[in-house]
């Protein structure tokens, strides 16, 4: 309907109406979200920090029992035929343990559980590199046992000799199915998990869904955070498609070499924040609804009929039926007053129009008359110059009434624009149209648009003439397959003001040669050029054809937005 686009104005209002209400609503509610999300980025911290310390204190157990193991006499002897039986015997008290062996300083297994192994190389293995390195004890990283071929942890512990010297090692398999029911001992909120990896991202225990991941890499894009400088918070997509905030312990900051991360389900998390904002919202929407049926039932009652009838009025007036009236009162209200104002705007518009089609009509007029008078001006200095000089040569008499014919023509194109500016190309092709005789044209024009100044104008359009005029009579033009390049450009250089560069360059024509002294055509337009448009102007004569090139501050060439009188 024609009053529907007031009737959006008045929605629109009762919009900025309830905004606030639903601006405070979607303010509490991204605040909530916000401190909820910053409360479950501490408490994804600081549950990686307790999985941090809790496989601290079961690796530091671990240390323990291989020191024990390495300070018995039994495997202190390296050699001892009761080492394989202490050994036995004291792996059924271990269950973390798959496999539990000694080796001597060259890596090899001397002592073994159950006698398995003996004679085995672990020298490769870099649990055994490390401790014989460092002397300390030593994690390993994921891998098939060699003696046991279960996926285990080994971990291994340096025996030392009265001298302080490796003698050889103590060397156990952590079972990786013990390591995952301990992680199952934490109480876990629903899809909430706990990952523990080695240092170079394989997965040994991880709840829930251990079965698809222990033995398995984490994803490259969250690999970084096994080798990151520091403990940190990240949200992530999970592998079994959950949306968690993990709070991570790298590998690089824990003694045991281990990575330990703590993810919390975000959707649970929010559970209570999406009741609350869907609640908000219901009440929210049902207030602004009824703010819309209001304004709906005002718009059709109150504003819907005068608005018609202002409409109404306007779109006959504007289908050419003038003498149609809002005819309306201030009985009518304040849609009254504006009906009341738009008939007398139409009464002054019509007056208007009328006045001003009078004015447009003796403006073309005095329009026409001054072109008149400037052609009449122009051809009677074309016979006072034919009648003053009648012993000249003719040639020279025509010469000079092309070149007021050339004036004239840029007179016309400055009067179609008011005198005011007038564009390059349009000038080009006004000036150069006498020239351009042969086809395909022996002129080649090129150059961005550039509303050129009256006096640019004037300057220019002389210039073109008699640089046409010399190539006709002994340039490029003289020739059938003579050929002139005409061009400009704008260059500017640093914070240097913009110049305006244009070139003519003929070829293809007789040749050229430097003439031994200047005509009047050519200083004509050296001194037009530097006085009118302070440009710098260069004339060379190569074998080839002349060159003509300019260039003047862009400022005495361009027309601006005022008058250019």
């Amino acid at each position: 309907m024609p009053t529907s686009k007031l009737s959006r104005r008045l929605f629109i209002l009762t919009s900025l109406a309830v905004m606030p209400a639903a601006a405070i609503t979607v303010y509490h509610t991204v605040v909530t979200r916000l401190a909820r999300e910053q409360e479950l980025h501490k408490e994804a911290a600081q549950a990686g920090k307790l999985a941090s310390l809790e496989l601290r204190r079961i690796v530091d157990g671990l240390e323990q029992i291989l020191f024990t193991v390495a300070s018995a006499p039994s495997v202190q002897d390296i050699g001892n035929a009761n080492c394989t039986g202490y050994i036995t015997r004291l792996s059924k008290s271990f269950s973390q343990f798959a496999g539990l062996a000694v080796t001597d300083a060259k890596g090899i297994v001397w002592c073994g559980q159950n006698g398995q192994g003996l004679g085995v190389s672990l020298a490769d293995r870099s649990y055994f590199t490390d401790a014989a390195r460092t002397g300390r004890f030593a994690v390993g990283t994921y891998t098939v046992g060699r003696i046991t071929h279960r996926k285990v942890l080994p971990i291994a512990y340096p025996i030392k000799n009265d001298r302080g010297e490796l003698s050889g090692t103590v060397v156990a398999s952590l079972d990786l199915g013990w390591l995952g029911s301990r992680v199952r001992e934490r109480e876990f909120t629903a899809r909430n998990a706990l990952t523990i990896a080695d240092r170079n991202g394989v997965i040994l225990a991880r709840e829930p869904f251990p079965e698809r991941f222990v033995g398995t890499e984490i994803p490259a894009p969250y690999k970084k955070l096994v080798a990151a400088r520091e403990s940190g918070t990240i949200e992530v997509l999970s592998q079994d498609g959950t949306q968690r905030i993990l709070g991570y312990e790298p590998a690089t900051v824990q003694p045991s070499g281990l990575y330990v991360s703590a993810g919390i389900a975000t959707a649970e998390a929010f559970a209570d924040i999406r009741r609350t904002t869907y609640g908000s919202a219901a009440i929210a929407a049902l207030g602004i609804a009824l703010a819309y049926v209001l304004t709906w039932w005002t718009s059709r009652k109150l504003i819907q009929q005068p608005v018609g009838r202002l409409v109404q009025t306007v779109t006959a007036w504007r289908a050419n039926q003038e003498d149609v009236r809002a005819n309306m009162t201030e009985r009518d209200g304040e849609f009254g007053i504006v009906g009341q104002a738009i008939d007398r705007y139409m009464d002054e518009l019509i007056a208007a129009r009328a006045q001003r089609l009078r004015d447009e009509q003796k403006r073309e007029i005095l329009a026409g008359e001054l072109d008149h008078r400037v052609k009449n001006i122009l051809a009677t200095v074309q016979a006072i110059a034919r009648q003053t000089f009648p012993g000249r040569d003719a040639e020279d008499v025509q010469e000079f009434n092309r070149r007021i014919g050339a004036l004239s023509s840029a007179h016309h194109l400055l009067l179609q624009n008011e005198w005011q500016n007038a564009e390059i190309h349009k000038l080009v092709e006004t000036i150069l149209l006498p020239f351009d005789t042969r086809r395909p044209s022996a002129f080649s024009v090129s150059g961005p648009s550039i509303v050129l100044n009256s006096s640019a104008t004037l300057a220019l359009s002389m210039a073109f003439h008699e640089l046409s005029t010399n190539a006709s009579k002994y340039g490029a033009l003289k020739s059938d397959q003579g050929q002139i390049s005409l061009s400009w450009y704008i260059k500017q250089d640093g914070d240097e003001e913009k110049l305006f560069y244009l070139t003519w360059i003929e070829s293809g024509g007789p040749p050229v040669s430097v003439p031994t002294r200047k005509g009047f055509g050519s200083r004509m337009i050296e001194r037009v050029m530097t006085s009118q448009l302070h440009a710098t102007v260069q004339i060379d004569y190569p074998y080839t054809g002349l060159c003509y090139e300019m260039h003047a501050p862009l400022d005495h060439i361009e027309a601006t937005t005022s008058s250019d009188a």
